[in-house]
């Protein structure tokens, strides 16, 4: 569903009514299909090729025909390997170290206003990842690290990816409640993890959420996540948008205007916890 809610965002901004001819090509996850893609629109002559990329290496070679026969390439949503950052233009996407910062200051204001911020028993975070070593991952770990780094009393008690699979997560978190004796905190790096997060604490007669005996922090504010947002479940959920064409079409505009630009960028997103008016999000939400 993000998929498609990111492809629709595309066709309907890069249409002729603004000004572009837009073609699409869905290449099935297939990293050699994308580079057949890439290839065939630069012999087509495009000005700009849109690459959402299935891997981090591999795209030297695809990259520099590319650029030989005068096209573009843009980023978004996943990135290449650094190595190759002359190749392309900028990669547009989610600022994924920011919010494992702001979800720790969430947690660290939350427990501020139950009046649990100075208490001095450890507060025991388990946390279900994502692909180990995929950008976010890391980039999350590193906005964590920055918080976790000054405050003493909070410890990790375990950290294993889920694969953002919902049945793999529950079996990830019943793992960490057979291992640990107390558990205050989970993080689920997607809204499918957290739901199976849910599901075993629901297996033990256990809860999360606002009034549950686990606070469950989640990212990507999908509609599933936003209604257990809404229902108590999930104490709060980070966006991870689809949304990313306009942000695309501003960075295209610029560039034709021959104005210099970063490297990254990143998009514009929102949290959303219990005392959000959710229901015109949730009603909105496409993914």
């Amino acid at each position: 569903a993000w998929k498609e809610a990111n492809t629709e965002s595309f066709q309907s901004i890069f249409t002729e009514e603004n000004g572009y001819r837009f073609l699409f090509k869905d290449a099935g996850n297939d990293q050699e299909k994308q580079i057949e893609a890439i290839r065939a629109f630069a012999e087509e002559g495009v000005d700009y090729i849109l690459l959402n990329p299935v891997a981090e290496m591999g795209w030297e070679e695809a990259l520099e025909d590319v650029k030989r026969a005068g096209s573009s390439v843009i980023l978004v949503n996943q990135q290449i390997d650094e190595s190759d950052a002359s190749m392309y233009e900028c990669w547009i996407g989610s600022n994924y170290e920011e919010q494992g910062k702001q979800a720790l200051k969430w947690l660290e204001d939350h427990l501020d206003k139950e009046d649990k911020a100075e208490d001095e028993e450890e507060l025991d975070i388990a946390m279900i990842q994502g692909s180990i070593g995929s950008p976010e991952q890391m980039e999350r770990a590193e906005g964590y690290q920055k918080i976790l780094g000054k405050l003493s009393n909070w410890r990790i008690v375990g950290q294993q990816t889920a694969e953002n699979d919902r049945t793999t997560a529950k079996e990830v978190m019943l793992m960490f409640l057979e291992n640990e004796d107390k558990i205050d905190v989970v993080i689920a790096e997607n809204d499918q993890m957290a739901m199976g997060v849910i599901d075993a604490l629901g297996e033990k007669n256990m809860s999360s959420g606002s009034d549950g005996d686990v606070i469950l922090i989640s990212f990507d504010a999908s509609r599933e996540g936003l209604e257990a947002v809404q229902e108590g479940k999930i104490n709060i959920s980070f966006e991870c948008t689809p949304f990313l064409a306009p942000k695309t079409a501003e960075i295209i505009q610029k560039l034709e205007a021959g104005i210099n630009i970063d490297k990254k960028q990143y998009v514009k997103e929102s949290y959303y916890d219990i005392n959000n008016d959710l229901e015109e999000v949730i009603e909105k939400r496409s993914y």
